[in-house]
């Protein structure tokens, strides 16, 4: 309208108006011409541009990733190795058992000579060890990384003397394995490195660790928690909170700092999250995460991804375009799919530089489970 306007009076007006309108339409091209620039513009720097992540994502090539026939795989996160080569550390369990990751979950690890595979599976990383063990009847949620000539693997394990879903879910911890070889050897440490709270909003399980370890070797953790949490009707009643937790180093201890979840979501059907990965930018922390009913007010879809951002590792924000991944994938040959799940999101950081990002996926209800690689555009 106010380009209608200045052009009806155009003719009408002094030389002196006529330049001042002229001035003014100059300053509205170029405010516009700046807004399409923000919309449209495509730089490594996430913050400064109003893309949303989820722009960065490319093709999916067709083999990427990683699967096992007879199993199960979820929870893919991958390293380069010292030798040069990509390394996927995921879940598996065999197939047929459907949901009973909580029960027969076991870390495994696969190599591929380049970063989007197909990864061949290697060994058996994290293997069931024993009852007498807090983790000992399951390991799940891998996510590696590395401090200096460490490789640090966080997990989620768990126990239990019979085989009874509910009590092996809320038995869920954190737990914390280090190696010199991204082969292994693999030690675990003898405890979860980080607690419930009794009687706060983290009161029932932790897990879902998702770890951003700082030069200084300072660690920021966001996890999975709830305090609600309780079996019914065949399924649990849950509402599913991130909070954060930091250490000096790597093995601890970590203490919680999160008073109150971390991104709880106002005007929505809940704030049920889960599935963080957090890195570290010249401008401060960025975390995706999965977000359930909340997403279609907030990115357009339930169950999708959204991005977060933070000065300080503790305090989080929407970004200002907070979509960060769809379920809706495109692939190499063209396809465009909306798959059913789309979780787990991991990222491969190369000096510095996102270049994949690692899904579990489950294309159809009920379909096999397996993990793909997703190239990041620059």
């Amino acid at each position: 309208m106010k380009f209608i306007e200045i052009s009806a009076g155009f003719n009408k007006s002094s030389i002196a108006k006529r330049c001042l309108n002229l001035k003014t339409y100059s300053l509205i091209l170029g405010i516009l011409v700046s807004c399409v620039s923000v919309v449209f513009g495509q730089t490594s720097e996430i913050t400064n541009t109003g893309s949303a992540l989820s722009d960065r994502f490319m093709p999916v090539p067709l083999n990427s990733g990683f699967q096992m026939p007879g199993f199960e795989t979820w929870c893919g996160s991958v390293i380069k190795g010292e030798d040069g080569r990509y390394y996927m550390f995921a879940s598996r369990w065999p197939t047929g058992k459907s949901y009973s990751w909580v029960l027969d979950s076991e870390v495994v690890l696969a190599s591929s000579d380049n970063p989007v595979g197909p990864y061949q599976f290697e060994d058996v990383v994290l293997p069931k060890r024993g009852t007498r063990y807090w983790d000992g009847m399951c390991a799940h949620n891998p996510t590696i990384h590395k401090y200096k000539d460490t490789y640090l693997l966080y997990y989620t394990g768990t126990t239990y003397t019979e085989r009874n879903y509910p009590t092996s879910w809320a038995n869920k911890r954190i737990g914390l394995a280090t190696a010199t070889s991204v082969r292994g050897p693999w030690k675990r440490m003898d405890a979860p490195i980080l607690e419930p709270r009794p009687g706060r909003w983290d009161n029932q399980i932790t897990s879902n660790a998702a770890p951003c370890v700082m030069p200084d070797g300072k660690v920021f953790l966001v996890y999975k928690s709830t305090k609600t949490g309780h079996w019914a009707d065949g399924h649990f009643d849950f509402d599913l909170r991130l909070g954060v937790a930091v250490a000096d180093n790597y093995a601890g201890p970590y203490k919680h700092v999160s008073e109150e979840p971390i991104l709880t979501f106002t005007g929505t059907k809940n704030s049920n999250a889960e599935d963080a990965y957090l890195w570290h930018e010249k401008d401060g922390y960025h975390m995706l995460c999965k977000v359930f009913d909340a997403g279609t007010p907030l990115i357009g879809e339930d169950d999708g991804g959204i991005h977060a951002v933070s000065k300080d590792g503790i305090n989080w924000k929407l970004a200002d375009n907070p979509k960060g991944y769809s379920r809706t994938i495109v692939w190499a040959d063209g396809r465009k799919e909306s798959v059913w799940k789309l979780e787990r999101a991991q990222l491969l950081i190369e000096d510095g530089v996102i270049t994949h990002a690692i899904f579990a996926i489950i294309n159809n209800k009920g379909g096999k489970m397996h993990n793909i690689v997703v190239p990041v555009r620059q």
